[in-house]
């Protein structure tokens, strides 16, 4: 029984849950303490599931034991405080020792001053989070369980002079507060991307995946060497976009896991210079976001 535990809030999709995951896993590393996943937000939220216990993280899953009427109260709260702008109020459940909260989107060292049981709250969407256990969160993230056969004959056509692009539209499209801050990329970005890439390497294939398919193939219908590629589950299409050459990514946390789990010293990568939209960078710190070597481009 280990005497310390980091329990890490889940929220968001299977890359948020990710970054999240990274930070707790580096941290209970770090301190010999047990790593607890804590998915009490994710029912209270209601629009995401659990992405990770297809994985190979090596943690309890902790979920709130309130009852009926408390989650309800819960889940009033939160909806409230999301109106106004705020953070959830909510202390977790069951939980009595310190809490962690990142504030912005932005590393902060103090982070890794945490000596003790700790309660981590926020995104932690920087690899400097799990700076120095990058092998430990690679064993944690791998897919190979979660993927189908179709995936696996799949990745037999993806190789050397393939470009994995991805085309995130969903509920970024869908929902107009998620538009106004996320905002969408254009095809300026993707054709400037791939121009650049053409001086790099022999682009043999642009292999196009996306959340909505049809956009995508409208979008790249011009393109002879384009060929679009939906799994069967999210984590063929992470698992797929990881095996290419070179990667394009969107504003998306999935997209940037798909190429930082590329393990390729040289690995090709570009991503947006704008993560959120104008709007929103002006209030949000995401220049933590980038490794070290990844290309930006005007988004």
């Amino acid at each position: 029984m280990k005497d310390k535990t980091i329990r890490v809030e889940m929220l968001g999709g299977l890359g948020n849950q990710m970054f999240q995951a990274a930070a707790g896993i580096t941290l209970a590393q770090r301190l010999g303490a047990q790593l607890e996943l804590d998915t009490s937000r994710l029912r209270i939220d209601g629009a995401r599931q659990f992405s990770l216990a297809a994985m190979n993280v090596d943690a309890d899953v902790f979920t709130d034991r309130d009852s009926p009427l408390e989650r309800t109260f819960n889940k009033i709260v939160h909806q409230s405080a999301k109106l106004l702008g705020a953070r959830s109020p909510r202390r977790p459940t069951g939980w009595r020792g310190p809490v962690f909260t990142q504030t912005n989107y932005n590393y902060t060292p103090d982070f890794h001053q945490i000596s003790g049981d700790c309660y981590l709250r926020g995104y932690f969407q920087s690899p400097k989070f799990f700076a120095g256990a990058e092998d430990t969160v690679r064993a944690a993230f791998t897919l190979e369980r979660a993927i189908s056969q179709y995936a696996r004959a799949q990745a037999q056509e993806i190789g050397e002079g393939c470009v994995a692009l991805h085309v995130r539209r969903g509920d970024y499209l869908a929902h107009s507060g998620a538009n106004a801050f996320h905002g969408l990329m254009q095809p300026a970005y993707y054709e400037s991307a791939l121009e650049l890439l053409e001086t790099k390497f022999a682009i043999q294939k642009i292999s196009v995946f996306s959340d909505d398919p049809d956009h995508a193939r409208a979008m790249f219908a011009h393109h002879p060497k384009a060929h679009f590629v939906r799994g069967e589950s999210e984590y063929d299409d992470m698992y797929l976009m990881s095996k290419a050459r070179a990667h394009i990514i969107a504003n998306s946390t999935f997209s940037w896991w798909s190429a930082w789990l590329d393990p390729r010293p040289d690995a090709l990568v570009i991503a947006p210079d704008a993560w959120f939209s104008k709007q929103a960078t002006a209030t949000h710190d995401t220049r933590d976001i980038y490794p070290p070597g990844w290309i930006r481009l005007p988004a």
